[in-house]
């Protein structure tokens, strides 16, 4: 728990929340790493991944939790990257057609994360062209491989 204590004129006011969970913030860690996973793969390539997890993309401005703070931030935080994911998924589906409200969600979502101490940098502008449609063809360490050799 988390108090915030305000001095009032003739008196304390007291205000109790409750801070994220331990649970919540692995959640959060999972959902970045599936984005790296199955979302950034499909329109960059290893090498722009690798740049963008140098700048920190998603990634926290601290190096603690701390920075959620409260049950409802970590929520906010996880319903952020859910939805973002869900737009470019459904873009991935619709053939790059975004309608406006989808846009606007997007934006509000990005500056939520940003808010909130995940560095989001990105508009739906960088999600342009899908991996597949690209000439240069490689292999790529942040997708899944399609299957396992086991030795």
């Amino acid at each position: 728990m988390i108090r915030h204590i305000y001095l009032l004129k003739g008196g304390l006011f007291v205000k109790v929340v409750f801070s994220s969970t331990i649970e919540q913030e692995q959640e959060i860690c999972d959902l970045v790493a599936d984005f790296y996973e199955s979302i950034f793969p499909r329109y960059f390539s290893d090498k722009e991944i690798r740049h963008l997890a140098d700048l920190g993309v998603l990634h926290t401005q601290s190096k603690n939790f701390s920075y959620f703070g409260t049950l409802k931030e970590a929520y906010q935080v996880m319903t952020s990257i859910q939805v973002i994911m869900s737009i470019l998924e459904r873009k991935d589906m619709l053939d790059f057609r975004i309608d406006r409200k989808s846009e606007e969600l997007f934006i509000h979502n990005a500056r939520l994360l940003n808010d909130y101490g995940l560095f989001f940098p990105l508009t739906l502008d960088h999600f342009t062209v899908l991996q597949e449609d690209r000439t240069e063809k490689s292999f790529y360490v942040y997708t899944e491989a399609a299957n396992q050799l086991l030795i």
